[in-house]
This record gives structure tokens, C-alpha cells and sequence, in this order.
């Protein structure tokens, strides 16, 4: 093989990180079974058991988490739920629950895909090859600003100029649902419904709370164009 050849090969081979897996299940042999599936794939797999407490800083990093549904202490909807607004990364459930409303539950708490139990090897090897093509291949980003706010919609990061406001995944979201509709009143129901899980329990007052805090992020570049409409919700200003 010619030198040159053979030395490009070896520093693209270099440059092509190592894919990072995060299994987190409760039982110990389906673990060590994932773990063996994913390593001889060629992937980099970490594992953890049954979750109580956590930090989310415990998932950064990772490429792709594989997470059980039916755990003791947090179960996998909920954990998705928590860490769901802080990750860049797919979430694939593996659950013995197959039941429509349990699937829907689950998808709409964050996870992008899920695998029933037992599963088979090679579906569950190629639902992980699939998510982590799609993650990595190359497209346009949906970038766009509207009343001086830039909004990019695949990154879901919000800035004023070049510098970045730091938003919450609830907060991104009603800002993104009134800025696209300038003009439009929405109420608080219906922002409610629009940003929140079917199952949520949070109260619709949250939503007050959430535009609130977005008015204090923004009042620094004196950008308001949240206008409330008393006794009903709130609109963006039309330019």
C-alpha cells in the first residue's frame, strides 16, 4: 500500500471518534449482555444500574442512551423527562411495556425511538446504527431572527447578536410558538397544551412563570416583544 495512502487512511481512522453508548438498566445481566453487543460493534459503552438521584452532568457526552422503562425508585419516562431539556443526544427506551398509551407516553417525554423486550440483536443493533446516522449527517441549520432574536431551531438556542441567552427547553419552546406567530393571541391553555407532555401535572400558571422569566433574560438588550393580553394570554409584538 502506497505510504501516503496508508498514512491518510490511519488519520481519518483517528479523526473518526468513538462512539460513546450509555445503557442504564436495572438488571445486571442485561447490562453486561448490551454492553457485549455494543463493545464488539465497536462502540464505547458505560452503564448504570436503578437511578434515585443523579446530576444530568451524568449524561453528558454520550452519543446515544439505551434506557429501561420499568426500574425501581425513578423509572425511565420520568429520568427522560429530567434530562430530556439538558442532552443533544437520542434517547431509545427498552420496555417489556407494549401497550399504545405506553409507547406514546414514552416517545412524548423524549425518547426518539424504543425497543420491546426481550429484544433481538440485530433490531437492536440497527435501531442504534440508524439514530446515530441520522445524528451525524450533514444539513442545513434552521437559523432565523425575528425581532432581533435569533433563533436556532436544530441547536433550539436562542441569541441576541452573537451573544446567547440561556433558555429552558419550556421556555425555548413558547418562545418559538409565539415568534413564529406574530400578532396571534395565545392563551394560557393553549400554550400550556402545545409546550407540555398530555400527562404533565404542572399547573398552567407555570406558564406565566415561564414568560416571566424570559421578559428578565431579555429586558438586558431591552427586547420585549412578549405583549400580555389581559383577562386572555399573551402575543408576539407584530413588527
Amino acid at each position: 500500500m502506497d505510504t501516503n495512502a496508508q498514512s491518510n487512511r490511519q488519520s481519518g481512522m483517528e479523526r473518526e471518534r468513538t462512539k460513546r453508548i450509555l445503557v442504564i438498566d436495572d438488571d445486571a445481566s442485561i447490562r453486561k449482555l448490551l454492553e457485549t453487543m455494543l463493545m464488539k460493534e465497536g462502540y464505547e459503552v458505560s452503564s448504570m444500574g436503578a437511578v434515585d438521584r443523579f446530576r444530568v452532568q451524568d449524561f453528558f457526552g454520550y452519543d446515544l442512551i439505551l434506557l429501561d422503562i420499568m426500574m425501581p425508585g425513578m423509572d425511565g419516562i420520568v429520568l427522560c423527562r429530567h434530562i430530556a431539556e439538558h442532552i443533544d443526544c437520542p434517547v431509545i427506551f427498552l420496555t417489556a411495556k407494549t401497550q399504545e398509551e405506553d409507547l406514546v407516553e414514552g416517545l412524548q417525554s423524549g425518547a426518539v425511538d424504543y425497543v420491546a423486550k426481550p429484544f433481538r440483536r440485530k433490531e437492536l443493533i440497527a435501531r442504534v446504527q440508524a439514530h446515530l446516522r441520522a445524528r451525524d449527517l450533514p444539513h442545513e441549520r434552521l437559523v432565523r431572527t425575528i425581532s432581533g432574536i435569533t433563533f436556532d431551531f436544530d441547536a433550539r438556542r436562542v441569541f441576541v447578536g452573537k451573544e446567547e441567552i440561556n433558555v429552558s427547553r419550556r421556555e425555548f419552546d413558547i418562545l418559538t410558538l409565539l415568534a413564529l406567530h406574530p400578532g396571534k393571541t395565545y392563551t394560557r391553555e393553549t400554550i400550556y397544551e402545545a409546550v407540555y407532555d398530555l400527562c404533565s401535572d404542572t399547573m398552567i400558571s407555570s406558564v406565566s412563570e415561564y414568560v416571566y422569566q424570559i421578559r428578565k433574560k431579555l429586558e438586558p438588550y431591552r427586547l420585549q416583544p412578549i405583549d400580555t393580553v389581559w383577562g386572555v394570554g399573551y402575543r408576539w409584538r407584530a413588527e
